[in-house]
Order: structure tokens, then sequence, then C-alpha cells
């Protein structure tokens, strides 16, 4: 949840209630936004004195009772990152109140300037855990979408590359055809000389046209194979489809 000190919820811990020798830990975990003023409240135990804020000062983690304030951190904490406050209060033992951010160490104040803990205590509502598995969806939503992108890529570039090879392949394959048509062409001519001579027979000269026709339906059968190829490239790269 964003900071927002006029939507605070209240969490009912009644049955967590703890006497004046009861020792506790407090832990909660809070964002703080950049756009958040000064003095917003992060945590407040329902004795109406204790507070983790935002300090006034320059905007730093206060712990603030009775109008004195602890430094928790130096640094401006509205970051916009998620932070963890641990608040060991020992009472049986040494009197004091540990404060920790984020696993380290910040603070020791006397347990007497942090309230029981009693009735409610009222932070910024969320749930740590349903916001990582949201987070873990969200990213494996992510990967699947990025994996499914590169797979439609990584298709699209070899249906292209294909298309590509197919139309060179029979761009030369056109360029032979035609040449021997123009061959057989020049055979028919060549033997229907040869029979006004009288030196062949018309029967060579109907071999050479039935060459020169099979030569004429290779090269429409490449034509067609060509417009083919022109048809899936322009597929390939988005159209028609």
């Amino acid at each position: 949840l964003a900071l927002a000190p006029a939507q605070i919820a209240a969490i009912n811990l009644s049955n967590c209630a703890t006497g004046s020798d009861d020792d506790y830990l407090l832990q909660l975990w809070f964002r703080v936004e950049s756009t958040v003023a000064n003095g917003a409240n992060i945590l407040w135990l329902n004795d109406g004195q204790t507070r983790l804020i935002v300090s006034g000062k320059d905007g730093h983690l206060g712990l603030l009772n009775s109008g004195a304030e602890t430094a928790v951190t130096t640094s401006d904490i509205r970051d916009g990152q998620w932070h963890q406050f641990s608040m060991m209060v020992h009472k049986s033992t040494n009197a004091n109140a540990n404060l920790y951010l984020d696993g380290k160490s910040v603070a020791v104040v006397s347990s007497s300037r942090v309230a029981n803990l009693a009735g409610q205590l009222v932070m910024p509502l969320f749930s740590r855990g349903q916001n990582i598995a949201t987070l873990k969806a969200a990213k494996a939503q992510q990967q699947q979408a990025l994996n499914s992108f590169q797979y439609t890529l990584l298709s699209a570039g070899a249906e292209v590359s294909s298309a590509l090879v197919t139309i060179t392949k029979q761009k030369e394959a056109h360029e032979q055809i035609v040449k021997q048509v123009e061959k057989m062409k020049k055979a028919v001519e060549y033997n229907q000389d040869l029979m006004l001579l009288s030196t062949t027979t018309y029967l060579e000269v109907l071999n050479a046209q039935q060459s020169l026709l099979r030569s004429q339906i290779a090269l429409v059968n490449n034509e067609l194979q060509n417009n083919q190829a022109a048809i899936n490239l322009y597929q390939a790269l988005g159209g028609g489809r």
C-alpha cells in the first residue's frame, strides 16, 4: 500500500495484549512514496503517544513518543521501496527496546518510551505474503509473455528467411529454364530447316517440339512457384493474414 495517513486501517490485536513486564516483538513491512508529506504516520500504537513517522524535518524515519523523537534513519525514507521495521521490547530484562530496519540495528531506546500492545494497533494494512505471491505471478506472466513474443519473433524470422531462400532458388531456376526454352526453340528451328533439306525426319522435328513444350511447361510452373514464394514472403512480413 502507498502510505496515505487519511486512509489508515485498524487491526484489532486485543487478543495479543501485553502486560507491563511482558516482552514482545513488533514487525511490519512498509513503503513510503516520494509524494508523502512530512509528519505522516506509518505506525500508531493505541496509547496515542507512540508513533513511527516520516519526520517533519527531512523525511527520515523517526519513533515519536510524547513529543520526543528518536531517529531510526538518517536519510529520507520516501524512496518508494519496501522496508522492514522491527521493534524488540525487553521489559522483563534490560528494559530496553531495540529498533531494526531491514535487518540492521538502528537504535536502542528505553522500553518506557513505547507502549504496551493492547486493544488496537493502527497502521497501513497489507499482506506482504500476498504481495510477494502477486509479484511472483506477475513476473511469471511477464516471462511467459516474453517467451511467447520471442517464439513468435523467431518463427516469423524463420518464415521470412525460408521465403527469401525459396525466392532466390526459384529465381536461379527461372534463369536456367528460360535458357533451356531458348535452346529448345532453336532446336525446333534447326530440325525444321534440316527437314526441308531432307536431312532429317519429321519425327525428329516432333521430338524437338515436344522437348520445347516440356520446357515451356516447366517455365510456367516455375513462375507459379515464384508467385507463391512472393505471397509467402508478404504473409511472413505480416501482410495478407
